[in-house]
């Protein structure tokens, strides 16, 4: 009996939630205003989002930011900043070849051994046929 019992509630939990899928997705929707955020009057030039961008714009012109002192005609900054700056030195590039071996002490060179010539012999197989 317990199992009866079981198998119908799991059946009328399922018809439930199938119902009630089926009613949300098939309902029709409102059209409401609150939904959509916008009137359905005709917006007007004064209503234009560019017009109040503009006036946006010329209230954050007239902001001074600096409080009438120019940053930069601080004395700081207009005679405390000192060029460190230092020319390059001239290199110089009269060697004709540039990887050529430099003219110096060739035993101060590193000198490998030459490789080994080792010859490995290929592997070969031969079929034999048992028939």
């Amino acid at each position: 009996m317990t199992n009866l019992l079981k198998n119908l509630s799991v059946i009328i939990v399922l018809l439930a939630v199938i119902i009630g899928a089926s009613w949300y997705l098939l309902r029709t929707p409102v059209a409401d205003e609150t939904e959509i955020g916008m009137a359905t009057t005709d917006l007007t030039s004064t209503d234009n989002p560019a017009n109040e961008f503009y006036a946006l714009l010329t209230k954050l012109n007239s902001v001074d930011f600096q409080g009438g002192k120019p940053i930069f005609d601080n004395p700081i900054f207009r005679f405390g900043l000192t060029d460190y700056t230092s020319p390059l030195p001239t290199i110089d590039q009269s060697r004709p070849n540039p990887f050529a071996p430099l003219e110096a002490n060739t035993s101060v060179y590193v000198h490998y051994a030459k490789p080994l010539m080792v010859i490995v012999p290929s592997a070969t197989t031969t079929a034999t046929s048992t028939r």
